[in-house]
This record gives C-alpha cells, structure tokens and sequence, in this order.
C-alpha cells in the first residue's frame, strides 16, 4: 500500500499570514523536499478548543488506519514561521 504524505493547516489567532499564504508555505517545503503528491487538510474556520474539525477527523482515520507516512504542519506555537514534519 502506497502511505500518504499529508498536510495540515488550520488558522489560529496568532497567525498574521492568509491561510493561502500559509499552504502555499507548506508545499513549498513538501516540494523543495521532493514530498510528491501531498494531500491537503485544512480546516478554515476550526480554532482551539473547537476539536470538532472536519478534515482533522478525516486525517486521524487516515493515520489510525495507518495509511500516513509523514504528516507536514505549520508551528504556530514560534514566532518565525517554521514547518516541522513527522515520518
């Protein structure tokens, strides 16, 4: 079975930047490191404590299931915008 690579946004309330601006971020890393084919997760409108997010709940299906290979998010938690990733 060929494993997803995955990328996930949501906005949260520090965040300065368009939310296209910061997808556009995160497929630039996943391309720059030859992460071909990743597969999009946003969740416009869902800000913490609101765990009830649509494509969040599709993504952890998908990671339980273990169909994610490498899962690719923007760290809001620092001021410089970074990307981290999980393989």
């Amino acid at each position: 079975m060929n494993k997803k690579i995955c990328i996930y946004h949501r906005p949260t309330f520090q965040d300065q930047e368009s939310i296209d601006s910061q997808v556009d971020m995160l497929k630039n890393f996943a391309e720059k490191n030859n992460l071909k084919n990743a597969e999009i997760f946003i969740d416009n409108e869902a800000f913490w404590p609101n765990l009830n997010r649509k494509s969040l709940k599709k993504l952890l299906i998908l990671i339980k299931n273990g169909e994610v290979s490498m899962l690719i998010v923007k760290n809001s938690m620092k001021e410089k915008t970074s990307v981290v990733y999980w393989k």
